[in-house]
């Protein structure tokens, strides 16, 4: 492949497998859990479209975006694929490859099935600066600093914490009432759930 006229996009499937996970996470926060290591997944994109290759970026990123990547890449006017009563929730990569993306998104997954443990099902939410809020669906929380806890190890509640942290804490938990009532635009939220079978 000629990555000077080529834009090639690799994604792996969601979540670490418990076998061949690696540092920092551990086989208890790997695939089929909501931690950090069940539900990040690589993406590496090379190409001419990629302005300073070889750098990596924390933005949040959702497979769904790949369908407006792809039709921006192809000159294709994204919007005017779907029909007006559709919500279009991807959003492209392009600033991002560009180098020119300043803002993000909360993201969101879901981890249920009706075979699984009410304390392993449930949602969380993370938001840019690396907060997370795992809500379970036997109703206990947990709320983590990924950015300097990324195995989240250390749960926050229940811990005297910062304003930062406490003003995160309120902000993740108001978007998960109004993603939960339906209130909340698709545009903000970058969503993936996750079914066993």
């Amino acid at each position: 492949v000629n990555l000077a006229t080529t834009n090639v996009i690799f994604i792996g499937d969601n979540g670490t497998p418990q076998n061949v996970i690696q540092t920092p996470y551990t086989a208890a926060h790997s695939k089929e859990t909501l931690y950090e290591g069940g539900i990040r997944v690589p993406l590496i994109i090379a190409g001419p479209a990629v302005v300073s290759p070889n750098r990596t970026s924390t933005t949040r990123v959702n497979c769904a975006d790949l369908y407006s990547t792809i039709l921006e890449l192809a000159g294709i006017n994204v919007t005017a694929t779907q029909p007006v009563a559709n919500p279009l929730d991807s959003r492209s990569l392009l600033p991002i490859l560009q180098n020119t993306e300043s803002g993000g998104r909360t993201a969101f997954s879901q981890e249920f099935s009706a075979d699984l443990a009410t304390s392993v099902s449930g949602r969380v939410l993370t938001d840019d600066a690396g907060y997370a809020l795992l809500a379970f669906d036997d109703g206990h929380e947990e709320f983590y600093a990924t950015a300097t806890d990324a195995n989240e190890t250390t749960n926050l509640l229940g811990s005297t914490i910062s304003l930062t942290a406490q003003a995160a804490y309120a902000a993740l938990k108001v978007q998960l009432a109004s993603f939960q009532t339906g209130s909340t635009p698709n545009e903000s939220l970058l969503t993936s759930w996750f079914t066993r079978n």
